[in-house]
């Protein structure tokens, strides 16, 4: 009689244990799915409108390129949904700027299919840059300086009145919200040397459209192999995930 009444109480007491226990994992998982959908949203709030110029004549063998897509696979792989619009202006090169070009870009008569061309380009070009929340650009070192093709680009986006406009004092950028995020590979070291034309360019190009958040990821000393080589695409690659991650 008493082994039945104890193991009655036992059982009472393993149901009662069990339903406690069942109610701390319910907690649990519902809590592990709130966080969840909670980094989801995190993620998907975080995640940006990006736009990449690429401009190596070296295409796929290009290491800034493959920067460049390692930051941006590196993204996908932690959940971003980004929305990319990518041009490589090496491989489709754009409309080189000449005085008639000038001339239509800055609202004078277009009187030809190639200045409408132009023009309407120019627009678009502007358009997309001013919808993104981050520009990456794709700029090796060529001579000491961008490449022409960058350079193109930049002809055709910077334009008064459009992306920046004259006060009484000095020029006000008109491109807002956008940051900007530079891949920059060299063969030799030049990152605070006289011999850096790029950096100084770009910030003040950047700058005058009213893009002043400008971070560089620089991959030098390429041309020194094997050491200099590996050491700075190592580099490289470790300040690019520490954006991603940080």
């Amino acid at each position: 009689m008493k082994i039945g009444k104890q193991f009655r109480s036992n059982l009472f007491i393993l149901v009662l244990k069990w339903k406690q226990y069942r109610e701390i994992i319910s907690l649990i998982v519902n809590l592990s799915s709130q966080i969840y959908w909670l980094h989801l949203k995190l993620i998907r709030k975080n995640s940006m409108k990006i736009l990449v110029i690429k401009s190596s004549i070296n295409g796929a063998q290009s290491q800034t390129n493959t920067l460049i897509q390692q930051y941006i696979d590196e993204r996908k792989a932690q959940g971003y949904q980004d929305c990319i619009i990518e041009h490589d202006v090496a491989e489709n090169p754009l409309p080189v700027l000449n005085q008639a070009r000038f001339a239509a870009l800055r609202g004078a008569e277009i009187s030809n299919h190639d200045l409408k061309n132009t023009s309407e380009l120019s627009d678009q070009l502007i358009a997309e840059l001013k919808e993104s929340d981050l520009l990456i650009l794709g700029a090796p070192m060529y001579n000491l300086n961008v490449p022409t093709e960058l350079k193109n680009w930049f002809d055709l986006v910077v334009r008064a009145r459009e992306t920046f406009r004259y006060t009484a004092t000095y020029p006000l950028g008109l491109v807002e919200n956008v940051k900007a995020l530079v891949f920059s590979a060299r063969g030799g070291i030049h990152y605070g040397q006289e011999t850096d034309a790029i950096t100084p360019y770009l910030k003040s190009v950047l700058g005058l459209m009213g893009i002043d958040n400008v971070q560089f990821i620089y991959a030098e000393g390429l041309d020194m192999k094997p050491e200099g080589y590996e050491a700075g695409l190592a580099k490289a690659q470790q300040q690019l995930m520490y954006l991603i991650h940080h």
